[in-house]
């Protein structure tokens, strides 16, 4: 018969007198507790939390969670995780091209540079300016569709596959991705092109949100660049209203009703429909000087009695002068004594 080795060891013990060891827990090699993490142990757990932790960023950032010591198993598992995330953001953008499209954050101050070279009208520009970020965000969008199209063939198929446009050259397949994003952008598509997988489904979705939400943008956009270039129009139009309004309900006579339509016109005309004097005055004194002399210099500056006057003084004065627009017939002056009334 065996006997127990614990059950001898118990009853020599005994017959000794001396007290039983206590006995020791067997324990795994997993839950062997590791000694505390050194710092570059604690930054990568930190960096691999990262992805772990992205929607609950405000708990994230106060308090940086650290993974448990004694599991061996989730800092194997959050390492690879890590190096997954890290070899993504980093190799696949190079090998994707995307640092060539860095350049693009110099294209804002190319087209200032050009817009100040040719003098281009405000309204001008921001509609082009529009025009050309519409066009761009629809050519990202098209080389992510061709790009899911020839990286989702383990899925079955794609797209390009579908419209036979695979084997076909680089320009056929741009116009075609472009055709998908234009149609998908501005409507539902027409359903010649369209997503056979999920990948591209998840996409297709996607810039139907965007589309959907951007098509508001830009029109509202487009309304008020519209409104900026036809304002001074809209303002002597509306003008020109209120004089008729006034005319016709003074019940003037149609001479004088006549007259006064001309002279409207020919003022409106001649002057600007904003206040000049308001705009002057958001310069500053150099610049201002230099406007009103480039302004007057054909003028005030060749009556020979501002001649003798100094610059500074004809130039503030110029701030107070208002042109007289006269038409055909007006009286400028009469000779002789004034039929004005004395006061008693």
């Amino acid at each position: 018969m065996t006997i127990n080795n614990r059950d001898s060891r118990g009853r020599n013990s005994q017959q000794d007198g001396r007290p039983l060891p206590p006995l020791r827990k067997q324990r795994s090699a997993l839950a062997t507790q590791p000694g505390p993490p050194t710092r570059r142990v604690r930054a990568l757990i930190w960096m691999a939390q990262l992805y772990h932790s992205y929607k609950r960023p405000l708990r994230f950032i106060l308090d940086p969670p650290l993974l448990d010591p004694r599991s061996n198993e989730k800092l194997r598992w959050d390492a690879l995780v890590m190096f997954v995330v890290l070899y993504s953001a980093i190799v696949v953008p190079l090998q994707m091209g995307f640092p060539e499209l860095t350049r693009l954050i110099k294209l804002r101050h190319f087209v200032a540079k050009v817009e100040e070279a040719f003098d281009l009208d405000a309204v001008l520009a921001r509609l082009t300016r529009l025009i050309g970020q519409v066009l761009l965000v629809t050519h990202i969008f098209s080389c992510f569709w061709h790009l899911i199209g020839f990286t989702t063939e383990d899925e079955g198929t794609t797209w390009m596959i579908e419209t036979d446009v695979r084997n076909k050259s680089v320009r056929d397949r741009y116009i075609c991705s472009f055709y998908w994003v234009v149609a998908t952008l501005c409507g539902v598509g027409y359903g010649d092109v369209h997503a056979t997988n999920r990948t591209e489904r998840l996409f297709s979705m996607a810039v139907s949100i965007v589309g959907a939400s951007g098509y508001g943008l830009i029109i509202g956009s487009l309304t008020k660049i519209l409104e900026n270039w036809h304002r001074e129009t809209t303002t002597r139009a509306r003008k020109l209203s209120m004089i008729q309004a006034f005319v016709r309900k003074k019940r003037l006579p149609r001479n004088l009703k006549g007259r006064l339509m001309r002279y409207f016109r020919h003022y409106i005309a001649k002057t600007s429909a904003f206040d000049e004097r308001e705009l002057l005055y958001e310069f500053s004194l150099s610049l201002r000087g230099e406007i009103l002399h480039e302004t007057y210099r054909n003028t005030f500056f060749r009556i020979p009695a501002f001649q003798q006057l100094s610059s500074l003084f004809v130039l503030d004065m110029a701030m107070f002068i208002k042109p007289l627009i006269v038409i055909k017939g007006d009286i400028l002056a009469r000779e002789g004594p004034t039929n004005i009334p004395r006061s008693c």
